[in-house]
């Protein structure tokens, strides 16, 4: 069986009511798919950083697009480790 996403990782964000949960890993997503994606979003939030010490003007835009790209990447990282370790009850943040 070859591994995939399990559904149960999220990203949230704080905010002045509280976390709000922006993201939910879908179930069953493949492994190589959602790993290339992760590569894509590493590679922007690369270049989002690289624009940001470039233009001091622009920071708080790019760090903040660099901050949700990161956090959507994280939760599809940690959501095939669950998968891997075969937990689907568990929640990640």
């Amino acid at each position: 069986m070859k591994l995939k996403t399990t559904g149960v990782a999220t990203f949230a964000c704080d905010t002045p009511k509280g976390k709000v949960e922006l993201l939910r890993v879908m179930p069953g997503l493949a492994a190589e798919e959602v790993l290339q994606d992760v590569v894509k979003m590493l590679s922007c939030m690369t270049e989002l950083t690289r624009r940001a010490m470039a233009r001091p003007d622009d920071v708080e835009v790019l760090m903040r697009s660099g901050y949700y790209l990161n956090g959507m990447a994280k939760a599809l990282v940690e959501d095939l480790l669950l998968g891997l370790h075969g937990e689907s009850g568990a929640t990640a943040h």
